[in-house]
């Protein structure tokens, strides 16, 4: 199950910025993914080390099959129709009160703990070979 949706949305995300360094080849775009031993519970986005937007996945019963057997598990999903529209709050580093400062700040601290944390603890058998993302060759590439 890691497999399918690591792989899905790792293939989708490189051809994301395949795409955007085509259009803007000028704009620096770094991107590298570290694998968690342990399922999702919530999303946080970091952008440009300014904004932190931040939410929650709902939990539902599911299950699925492996080698003939079903498994019953608890599963992360996405705020949908049967919750509601998403939900996702915000801050910035640059926002004119101190509370919202430090919220983003926050934020940022907690991922940069949880980045440092994956460098040294990590799934048994990672899925992505490679997690870094690297622009295509340009056709002007000489090495292409």
């Amino acid at each position: 199950m890691r497999e399918d949706f690591t792989l899905k949305y790792w293939d989708g995300l490189r051809a994301l910025l395949d795409e955007i360094h085509h259009r803007h080849p000028r704009i620096a775009i770094e991107c590298e993914v570290r694998e968690s031993p342990h399922g999702p519970q919530s999303k946080l986005y970091i952008l440009n080390e300014e904004r932190a937007i931040y939410g929650t996945y709902g939990i539902r019963k599911g299950s699925f099959v492996r080698g003939g057997t079903t498994h019953e598990i608890l599963d992360a999903e996405g705020f949908g129709i049967k919750h509601g529209d998403a939900r996702f709050v915000g801050w910035d580093v640059r926002s004119r009160t101190k509370s919202t400062r430090q919220l983003a700040n926050y934020h940022m601290a907690w991922f940069e703990n949880l980045w440092d944390v994956l460098d040294e603890v990590k799934p048994a058998a990672p899925v992505i070979p490679n997690p870094v993302w690297h622009p295509p060759p340009s056709p002007a590439d000489p090495a292409t």
